[in-house]
């Protein structure tokens, strides 16, 4: 059930609620759905950080990993349990997911790790000298020798 108690404050002349849900999430519960989601919250110990779901460019599933691509980085997320992570984040239903670590080992689902790749350290493509410094890697082999 939803606690729906709130408080009220007055910051900068405004008012401001404190609903449980904006407090900083415990360890207990390793994701959070809703009906519809424009992003996902990914708490990493005491950090966070935010990725909308119209950014999400793919995402890839093994029984201890799920890797969510976005434009300028990867998030990789390992644990066990995470085949409901996952159809949830292809739903676009998850809105929060919060890194457990040792402490949800006993549990069916366990989030241990998340972690934020940016896609500069990916591996760069091999350089291919014959196609001249202005052409670059990334042309790819389907072009074939470069005219001599």
């Amino acid at each position: 059930m939803l606690h729906t108690d709130t408080t009220q404050a007055q910051v900068g002349g405004s008012e401001v609620s404190s609903e449980p849900l904006n407090a900083f999430p415990g360890v207990d519960e390793p994701y959070a759905c809703q009906d519809r989601s424009i992003g996902v919250l990914f708490y990493h110990s005491k950090q966070s950080f935010f990725f909308p779901y119209h950014y999400l460019q793919s995402i890839d599933y093994s029984a201890t990993r799920v890797a969510l691509e976005f434009p300028g980085e990867i998030v990789v997320i390992t644990g066990r349990g995470l085949h409901g992570l996952y159809v949830g984040l292809a739903r676009q239903t998850v809105w929060r997911v919060v890194e457990q670590g040792e402490r949800g080992s006993a549990a069916a689902t366990c989030i241990a790790r998340i972690r934020r790749i940016p896609k500069t350290n990916a591996a760069q493509p091999e350089p291919r000298p014959e196609l001249g410094p202005e052409l670059g890697p990334e042309l790819g082999p389907e072009l074939g020798p470069a005219p001599g």
